[in-house]
């Protein structure tokens, strides 16, 4: 018996060693961990008083951003438009029907109006009547901070920074938007976080 007991313990330490070192080596691949210390190439930071104030404003509890109240969405776009307009970003709205709701994406455009584009883009309605920091306030916070940067004066390639209502319907403004673009998009990456 005891021949058995000691195959079965060899067995089950191996398999468990096993699952530990396969757990940690696709953690590794997942995660990508720097080894050491990368300093970031350039003096440009995101300035986090810029990003709270965008955030803050967005997420106001008082004015939902969701397709039940439009005077808060409304209130988001001309935000969005504003702050892309003082970025010296050339600002549009692109609007469309819902069913019988109106509804529009923001657009700003950077750089000059040939030559490559980059394309970047995040949603400013909320799903529900939450404040929705998460959902997507910090996504359009960081765009309108990319905007700020996209926008200094030594900027050589076009990028458009498209900001959304994607509406829970299924990324209505967004496959709107992709649509009836004037420049088709080449190499497009869509990420929708639920």
């Amino acid at each position: 018996m005891k021949p058995l007991l000691a195959s079965v313990l060899r067995i089950t330490i191996g398999v468990t060693v096993g699952a530990i070192l396969l757990t940690l080596g696709l953690g590794c691949i997942i995660r990508q961990p720097n080894v050491g210390k990368e300093r970031f190439p350039g003096t440009m930071r995101a300035d986090p008083a810029r990003l709270e104030s965008h955030v803050r404003f967005l997420a106001d509890s008082e004015h939902p951003r969701d397709w039940r109240h439009p005077d808060g969405l409304e209130r988001a776009a001309a935000y969005i438009a504003e702050t892309l307009k003082a970025s010296e970003a050339r600002s549009s709205e692109q609007t469309y029907e819902i069913g019988r709701f109106a509804s529009k994406n923001v657009i700003g455009r950077f750089g000059p109006e040939s030559g490559s584009r980059i394309v970047v883009g995040a949603h400013y309605d909320a799903c529900g009547p939450h404040p929705a920091a998460d959902d997507n306030a910090s996504g359009v916070a960081a765009l309108l901070e990319l905007g700020f940067w996209t926008g200094r004066p030594w900027r050589r390639r076009s990028s458009s920074s498209r900001i959304p209502r994607k509406s829970r319907r299924g990324s209505v403004g967004t496959r709107w938007e992709a649509r009836f673009t004037r420049r088709p998009w080449r190499g497009t990456v869509q990420k929708c976080a639920r």
